[in-house]
């Protein structure tokens, strides 16, 4: 079940929301160090609220940097590094999404669901 989370950007302040940015953006970097480039696709804000709720539970310092995307390579984002829930997010978003895919093969014989889990292999 992905698709449910979303952002209500009027609800949050302005330091919020420019929270929940960094560790959208900290998610797709560290999917991509971990797993691979490709699975960055499969990002998630579902994911993303994981990683929060265990950054809050886990009450470590957050570090957070300014770095480029391949997306936006004109401004750098802020973006949350090297934190175990947001690792260990990026690790269950990946396993999530690739189960997900395979479920949809095995109910629907999905193409699309086929070559996506390739997209996975590393």
């Amino acid at each position: 079940m992905f698709g449910y989370v979303t952002v209500c950007k009027n609800a949050l302040s302005e330091q919020g929301l420019k929270t929940f940015k960094a560790y959208y953006c900290g998610l797709c970097k560290a999917i991509g160090k971990r797993c691979s480039q490709s699975a960055r696709l499969g990002l998630s804000y579902d994911i993303t609220f994981l990683a929060i709720v265990l950054s809050s539970v886990c009450k470590k310092e957050i570090s957070m940097k300014d770095k480029k995307c391949v997306l936006h390579p004109i401004r750098e984002n802020i973006c949350v590094e090297n934190n175990t829930a947001l690792n260990y997010a990026a690790d269950m978003g990946v396993i999530l999404t690739y189960l997900k895919l395979l479920d949809d093969w095995n109910d629907d014989k999905s193409i699309k669901a086929l070559f996506s889990m390739l997209l996975f292999a590393n």
